[in-house]
């Protein structure tokens, strides 16, 4: 650059010249004048900047710099500190080993102390007691050295299917467990065959418990034949809503005149009973029971002759088989009459006739057009009416009973309606703890027409164990003789 003389050194001009040597204007001034009248108003001298010198090939500064080893060489020569320091080999260079440490991977030298070599084995034993184990890889002797028994084919095969039901899955998909790999042709395999099923559980219909439905008979000529013909076998009516028919409301006269029960339902509500059924739909009980006039006459006969009889009211019951329970344990004990109310019970179903062992086909049941009236002519004759409570002095024990007496009990969760309780001769309760609620409307009857043929020492009951043994012998004989062509 110094053998040019046509141009300056680079960095060696002043502010204002140009390469060449001449003078440029400032940026944002005016050209300059060559007027001296247009010289600038302020005479201040100008501040001069030093120039930029040209590198060069001394050092930037003149004090002493240390000398920094060449990349690879050792530090030793010019320590940083007077401290003693471990000599580290150069980069890529590896030292001597430590002491009786061996080199990384090199598995030549010793082991450090008493710890054997890695995959050797020391004979020494550990410390503590501990039972030998053979070394890896050697298979321990055989617990026992008896002779294995061979097993037959079949036992093999037996052994195999339990371990196979063991480990197969409760229930798996071949869908999922058994796919086939990327651009497999093997198929999945068959599901496992399912095991034997149990046996059919019981069906419903032949548990004793099951509440069969009541017989229905639907139709408008069916349901007015059986209501002229037998009134008594009739539980309810019941008749579509809002119908609209006239014929259906002549109907519905005829089944208010005869007192039975009647119900205004929706047509879905009809179909689920029977179909078809033109609107109206008729729920039978499965015996007919008797009319008041046909029962009032025996009753107030027996007045007049003195022969005892007993009547049993049962009210409000609506559990088909606690109805069941209360007609068999009447039958027992020798009840003549049994009085039930035209609506607010349940109707003599087929589990109420399960529930009553033959007892429904043996009784006399009556269902008065209107029962409190019944009981009013019954009291009014001179028949004794008990009601049983538990909200009440006397007991069951204590009472002197008549011989025409009519014991009364009424629902699982109601109490003997006011009806009957305002025309009872007495109210009596039956003995029990007081953490006890109430007895069963079964068990309540039971009790106390038991102690009402206890009073009348059983009488009209075979009670002599020699007249029983020899009556039930005779039916049996009865029941397996052939019977005669």
């Amino acid at each position: 650059m110094q053998g040019r003389s046509d141009k300056p050194a680079r960095g060696n001009f002043k502010p204002g010249e140009s390469l060449s040597g001449g003078s440029l204007p400032r940026w944002g001034s005016k050209p300059a004048a060559t007027d001296p009248s247009d010289a600038p108003r302020s005479d201040r001298p100008r501040r001069e900047k030093p120039a930029f010198s040209p590198r060069t090939d001394a050092p930037r500064t003149e004090s002493p710099r240390r000398e920094r080893p060449v990349f690879g060489n050792s530090r030793t020569d010019n320590p940083r500190s007077e401290s003693p320091r471990r000599d580290r080999p150069a980069f890529g260079e590896r030292s001597a080993p430590r002491g009786d440490r061996p080199a990384f991977g090199d598995r030549s030298g010793a082991p450090r102390g008493d710890r054997p070599a890695f995959g050797a084995r020391s004979e020494a034993p550990r410390s503590g007691p501990r039972r030998d184990k053979p070394a890896f890889g050697d298979r321990p002797a055989p617990r026992s050295a008896a002779p294995r028994a061979e097993r037959s084919d079949s036992e093999r095969r037996s052994a195999r299917t339990e371990f196979n039901k063991r480990s197969a899955p409760s229930s798996f998909d071949t869908t999922l467990q058994h796919q086939p790999e990327f651009g497999g042709q093997y198929a999945a395999p068959r599901a496992r065959r399912p095991e034997s099923k149990p046996s059919r559980a019981p069906a419903a219909q032949d548990s004793e418990d099951y509440n069969e439905p009541q017989k229905a008979v639907g139709g408008f000529a069916a349901v007015e034949a059986l209501l002229k013909s037998k009134p008594g076998i009739v539980h309810r009516v019941l008749f579509k809503k809002d119908s609209g028919e006239k014929r259906l409301f002549a109907l519905q006269k005829i089944v208010k005149h005869l007192h039975i029960h009647h119900q205004q339902l929706d047509a879905a509500q009809l179909d689920e009973h029977i179909l078809p059924n033109q609107g109206v739909v008729a729920l039978c009980h499965e015996q007919e029971v008797s009319t008041w006039e046909s029962v009032r006459t025996g009753l107030f006969a027996a007045l007049e002759s003195g022969e005892p009889r007993t009547v049993a009211v049962i009210v409000n019951i609506e559990d088909p088989r606690n109805l069941g329970a209360c007609l068999r344990s009447a039958l027992a004990l020798k009840v003549d009459v049994v009085l039930i109310p035209t609506k607010g019970m349940c109707g003599l179903t087929p589990l109420a006739a399960r529930a009553s062992a033959g007892a429904l086909s043996q009784l006399t049941l009556c269902r008065p057009d209107n029962l409190e009236g019944a009981l009013g002519e019954l009291v009014a004759a001179g028949y004794d009416l008990l009601g049983l409570d538990d909200d009440t002095p006397d007991s069951v024990h204590d009472m002197v009973y008549k011989a025409h007496t009519i014991i009364a009990v009424g629902g699982e969760d109601r109490e003997l309606p006011p009806f009957i309780r305002k025309q009872c001769t007495k109210v009596l309760r039956i003995p029990m703890v007081a953490e006890a609620h109430s007895y069963n409307a079964s068990v309540a009857l039971t009790l106390a027409l038991y102690e009402r043929a206890r009073s009348t020492q059983f009488g009209g009951m075979l009670v002599d164990p020699v007249e029983y043994a020899a009556k039930k012998e005779a039916e049996r004989k009865a029941f397996f003789s052939p019977k005669e062509a």
